[in-house]
């Protein structure tokens, strides 16, 4: 049984098209669901912005998601900073599991309270350049579990080398 039970991904992704709330930040795509900043896919995350981000290195690929503000003047969104699941595929690939673990505190906000994150980071040795990745987490948001997607991101397109951001 996957993450998000025997209806799988597909019913879940149906269903989220009828429930996600809308983006109020312009220049958002159809239903305000998904849009980019530089090197940044951005999501709907509950009332906040899930931002997810390819760090290709050679010790080894990663994926970031950081949480902010949905406003015109976005300000990071520190949760509780515990480990959340994902999953994730490559085109029409099989769907693998991902786990999320807060960054390093030197690579997040320095007023972010103990016990809060912003930025969490998932070990993806299995991504290439090429692929396009279809993700999907869930987040507890404001006590509420949330699911956050991200369609079609283009690896190369929203990578970052080693030692950049």
């Amino acid at each position: 049984m996957t993450l998000f039970g025997r209806r799988g991904l597909q019913g879940l992704a149906a269903g989220l098209l009828l429930v996600l709330p809308g983006c109020e930040r312009p220049g958002a795509g159809p239903g305000g669901h998904s849009h980019e900043r530089g090197k940044l896919k951005i999501t709907d995350a509950g009332g906040h912005h899930g931002l997810l981000t390819a760090h290709l290195a050679p010790s080894g690929n990663e994926l970031d998601v950081f949480f902010e503000t949905s406003g015109e003047d976005p300000k990071p969104v520190a949760i509780a900073a515990e480990p959340f699941a994902a999953q994730a595929r490559a085109g029409e690939g099989e769907w693998k599991e991902l786990r999320f673990e807060p960054a390093p505190a030197d690579e997040r906000p320095k007023d972010e309270k103990p016990g809060t994150c912003s930025h969490f980071i998932a070990k993806a040795p299995w991504i290439q350049p090429s692929d396009t990745l279809h993700v999907v987490a869930k987040v507890k948001m404001e006590g509420v579990e949330e699911t956050v997607e991200w369609k079609k991101f283009e690896v190369a397109r929203f990578a970052h080398e080693a030692g950049g951001k």
